[in-house]
């Protein structure tokens, strides 16, 4: 499945872990965005890539040239406006955004229970 526009393109890996598969897909991925660069990159990923995590973002990121890469887990997965329930993989979304400035920052859950209330000022970025 593929869905792009001009500033973005997303993606679904249906296979197993396979490091050079995975690797042709997220640079063919890659190769549909119309944009020069990456900005952005989201990635979901099923329980089944779990004990792969770290190989498969390493692959992400470099075979799809994602400086800023995000995402979580899930047991569904969404790509290009399509919920894929019971379909595990991988699903990955790049975005170029011309003149946008991203800076990442990684909380805990802990500190999202904290943050349960009014204005406490956590959510300012550093």
């Amino acid at each position: 499945m593929l869905a792009q526009n001009e500033h973005s393109v997303a993606g679904h890996w249906s296979g197993e872990f396979d490091e050079p598969a995975l690797q042709g897909w997220v640079e063919q991925l890659r190769a549909q965005l119309k944009a020069p660069r990456v900005s952005l990159g989201l990635v979901f990923m099923s329980p089944q890539f779990f004990p792969h995590a770290r190989q498969v973002l390493e692959i992400l990121r470099v075979h799809g040239r994602i400086p800023l890469l995000a995402g979580c887990s899930s047991t569904g997965l969404i790509a290009g406006g399509e919920e894929l329930e019971g379909n595990p993989g991988i699903a990955l979304a790049l975005y170029s955004l011309p003149d946008a400035e991203l800076k990442a920052f990684h909380f805990q859950q802990g500190q999202v229970d904290e943050a349960n209330g009014p204005a406490t000022g956590r959510w300012k970025p550093a």
